[in-house]
């Protein structure tokens, strides 16, 4: 995949010599962007180790069918990468509430109270969340901040966002992912044909450190071709489960870059900013 590195990416404009309003924002973004390009590193070299093992084994529950399995053969320490992923989501959610606050100080505020950018659970919590959390903001932002949609079944990368940050770090992730294709529904067997299943929702099992992706008779002469693409993913919260780390941040990465460009637009254009 084609893509700007997050870090250049979240340079959202220029922190110039002299202090601006949106500094604070901007270092917070920057500062994510650098724990991003770490996390590439340690993902990447984790990988790069060949850590998981194809294996097929007898199914003990159904003695008739064979169990093809990925195993991970080397210990995931997930310390350092789920720092790192923390790190990541707290700048990122921190600079939101820093450019919020940045419009509130810029319109005169000076006993400022509640300036905080407007999550919330739903469409119908938006509205008394952007009166309750933003109250010293001037309301000809308010338009600006209904637009984003923060909320579940809105924004869907600011959702994430939120939903990331009140995660426990340690529970957020899960050593294995695959993009491979379904293989052939049939393959051929001693007695003619016989269904290949594929499960579902093939998921990782954290306890026995593997997952399972095929299921097929015993009595089979399977012949399949599956490539395997391995990944850190998210095991935690459910809104992001299963999803690639690094995909998932770059474009939360990227979302939140957008809506601080957005918010520092509208502060300059109603005045408020230079």
């Amino acid at each position: 995949m084609l893509r700007t590195p997050l870090k250049q990416r979240l340079e959202v404009g220029t922190i110039g010599e002299m202090p601006g309003p949106f500094d604070s924002a901007k270092r917070k973004v920057a500062r994510a962007g650098e724990h991003f390009a770490n996390l590439e590193r340690e993902i990447q070299a984790f990988i790069e180790v060949d850590p998981y093992r194809q294996v097929i084994e007898i199914d003990p529950t159904t003695p008739n069918q064979f169990l093809h399995k990925v195993k991970l053969i080397k210990d995931f320490d997930d310390t350092l990468i789920a720092e790192l992923v923390g790190d990541i989501v707290s700048n990122l959610r921190a600079s939101l509430d820093h450019a919020i606050y940045a419009v509130a100080a810029a319109s005169g505020q000076t006993k400022i109270r509640n300036a905080y950018f407007p999550f919330a659970h739903s469409a119908a919590e938006l509205e008394p969340k952007i009166k309750g959390r933003c109250a010293d903001v001037p309301g000809e932002m308010y338009p600006l901040l209904r637009s984003f949609n923060p909320y579940d079944g809105g924004n869907y990368f600011l959702h994430a966002l939120q939903a990331l940050r009140n995660t426990d770090n340690h529970a957020m992730l899960t050593p294995f992912g695959t993009d491979f294709q379904r293989p052939s529904t049939e393959v051929e067997s001693s007695s003619g044909f016989v269904s290949m299943v594929v499960p579902e929702h093939s998921r990782w099992n954290r306890v026995k450190q593997e997952v399972v992706y095929l299921r097929t008779s015993v009595d089979s002469n399977s012949q399949y071709e599956i490539d395997f693409k391995f990944f850190v993913a998210f095991d935690e919260p459910s809104v992001v489960a299963g999803r690639p780390v690094i995909e998932e941040l770059y474009w939360i990465g990227c979302e939140v870059a957008n809506t601080i460009e957005a918010i520092q637009a509208e502060s300059r254009r109603l005045g408020f900013t230079q």
